[in-house]
């Protein structure tokens, strides 16, 4: 049994996304469990998942290898991980090692998705001994002419190297030399263990550590779900760095690139993406979020309101933030009554239809009151624009003052955030405008936060080095030289050990 069905469908997926913000594109898991471990690595891997829901909300899968049997199984479906990774799914995939991944498709996908794009991707070939599995949260820079999904592509190019007789990590290597102005967080899986690799920008996150609950080690997007699992002490997968991780042995990490880049980080990540209960790097996303807020608060000296507002639920920091510094109550002023999205609904009206259902208002937390609505970003501005409508005309807001605890989304994105085109985000038809976003939206004040300020409070890590393109239009550099660090004849500084048991 594979993750791969041998036949493709296509299922109109439209109703799971949203207009307000941009998505992401995939989380990743893997698991390497001791010798004497009693769990089940796909369980874990399950558990781990759990926790990247919100990364990934249309499709699941895990893959588990058995080192005793040699065998390899997986499953993956549509849906979210408690409806697609059931006990009775997962019944007899089990194994020392895992992996697994929380699907959101952007290339390829043009609003549906093949069961031919889920993952993990199996491949094999009959009478050949090479084998793997693959899972991928980004985007590779590849022409996928003929495949699925950029990770399908990217999986069989590293699948011939592998059945030409080089290693898995030297085909991984050497495929994604090709790739340079690629983002990647990236699990792979064979007999010999369990590989993590982070591309050497660092765009997407990528933790490990050893959880004695479980006896193993474990890889996740983000930190709360290696919590999730036991893990009280983790650290960061560094950028242009590769992570083995075998049965009974220690974490193998070397880098896979010659002087990788400190993380610079997808700044939406920390805007919108991420757990707020986690952290990036060693930055706490909480704290960061709640100081964007404070930093919109400080632009509004003499503003006259009598409350501040998260539009929930990822601007709500930023929203305490903002009422901390001006003094002004924090209350909460929406109910939210369905998971429908309306990002990538046909039409405006298909969009805001979706939006009314989902965030109701309360009347009376609204009613002749002025009030300073906080919102993480806009992208087509469609929602927002009729939440204050809603809020003014229906509900008898007196007052909505948007704040916006991120710059203008100016620029489309190819490191595997799914912003639209430029010609779709609503800062770049007004031309950067901000005055006429504001009229669009019918508010009666608008400010974003700048990019100064962003990087100020993404703090001493990432501040300065975040990647800010979606804002700015500025790429980060993503020309390196690759090595294969694990081969024969690889420096001796390259083969480095960490023990994650002792990092706090």
């Amino acid at each position: 049994m594979t993750a791969t069905p041998e036949a493709s469908a296509e299922f109109n997926i439209s109703e799971n996304f949203e207009e307000m913000r941009p998505h992401h594109n995939c989380g990743v898991v893997a698991v390497s469990l001791d010798p004497e471990s009693t769990a089940n690595s796909a369980f874990v891997s399950t558990a781990l998942l759990t926790h990247l829901q919100h990364r990934g909300p249309d499709g699941a899968g895990v893959a588990a290898y058995d080192i005793k049997s040699g065998e390899s199984l997986g499953t993956s479906n549509v849906g979210k991980v408690a409806n697609v990774l059931t006990r009775s799914n997962l019944m007899g995939i089990n194994g020392e090692y895992s992996i697994g991944q929380v699907r959101y498709p952007t290339q390829g996908a043009s609003g549906k998705m093949s069961l031919d794009a889920l993952q993990p991707i199996y491949y094999s070939r009959p009478n050949s001994k090479a084998n793997f599995w693959i899972g991928h949260n980004g985007q590779f820079d590849v022409g996928i002419e003929g495949f699925p999904s950029d990770t399908s592509k990217v999986g069989s190019m590293i699948f011939d190297k592998l059945e030409a007789g080089d290693t898995l990590e030297g085909a991984a290597v050497e495929t994604l030399s090709e790739l340079e102005n690629s983002a990647y967080s990236m699990v792979l899986m064979n007999k010999d263990g369990v590989l993590a690799v982070r591309d050497p920008v660092g765009f997407h996150p990528l933790f490990y550590g050893y959880s004695e609950h479980v006896k193993g080690y474990a890889v996740a997007s983000e930190t709360p779900a290696l919590g999730n699992v036991g893990v009280s002490e983790w650290q960061s997968v560094p950028p242009g760095h590769m992570l083995k991780l075998v049965s009974g042995e220690e974490p193998d990490l070397r880098p896979f690139v010659e002087k990788p880049s400190e993380p610079q980080l997808c700044a939406l990540e920390a805007i919108y993406f991420a757990r707020a209960d986690g952290n990036l790097e060693s930055e706490d996303i909480y704290s960061m979020r709640r100081e964007m807020g404070r930093l919109l608060a400080e632009k509004d000296f003499g503003l006259q309101a009598d409350v501040v507002m998260p539009v929930p639920d990822s601007a709500r920091a930023a929203a305490q933030g903002y009422a901390q510094f001006s003094g002004l109550n924090y209350e909460e002023g929406f109910i939210k009554t369905t998971s429908d999205r309306a990002f990538l609904q046909n039409n405006p009206e298909e969009r805001q239809s979706t939006a009314d259902r989902k965030l109701q208002i309360i009347r009376s937390q609204v009613e002749g009151r002025r009030i300073v609505l906080v919102e993480d970003s806009i992208v087509r501005g469609d929602t927002l624009k009729g939440l204050v409508f809603r809020m003014k005309k229906i509900f008898g807001a007196k007052e909505v003052h948007l704040r916006i605890a991120s710059p203008p989304l100016m620029w489309e994105c190819t490191y595997g955030i799914d912003i639209p085109t430029r010609e779709e985000l609503i800062a770049f038809k007004k031309g950067g405008n901000i005055e006429d976003v504001r009229k669009y939206l019918e508010a009666d004040s608008l400010v974003y936060l700048d990019t100064q300020d962003l990087r100020k409070a993404l703090g001493r890590q990432l501040g300065s080095r975040a990647c800010v393109r979606c804002f700015t239009g500025q790429k980060p550099d993503t020309k390196f030289v690759y090595k294969n660090p694990f081969s024969e004849d690889a420096p001796v500084q390259d083969r480095v050990l960490a023990g994650a048991r002792e990092i706090a």
